[in-house]
């Protein structure tokens, strides 16, 4: 999936995304940090992170808790 303004083969971007990971390791709310530049690009970006599941985060106890983190999604066009 390569957005027609991006036509320069090899070009690489980067999307930040601002996630929320739940207790169960699911996505909770996610967001664009830094954006890409290209809609579509960032758009893909969110979506796929919805599908992910993380290792949750754990209390000094070791029980699952609810965090935020940063992640950066690279795309490069071919």
């Amino acid at each position: 999936m390569n957005p027609p303004e991006m036509k320069e083969v090899g070009r690489k971007v980067n999307v930040v995304l601002r996630m929320q990971i739940l207790k169960n390791g699911l996505p909770g709310k996610v967001s664009i940090a830094v954006p890409s530049g290209y809609k579509s690009i960032n758009d893909a970006a969110i979506a796929a992170a919805k599908k992910w599941k993380f290792e949750p985060a754990k209390d000094n106890e070791g029980r699952p808790i609810v965090c935020l983190t940063i992640l950066t999604i690279p795309f490069t066009v071919e």
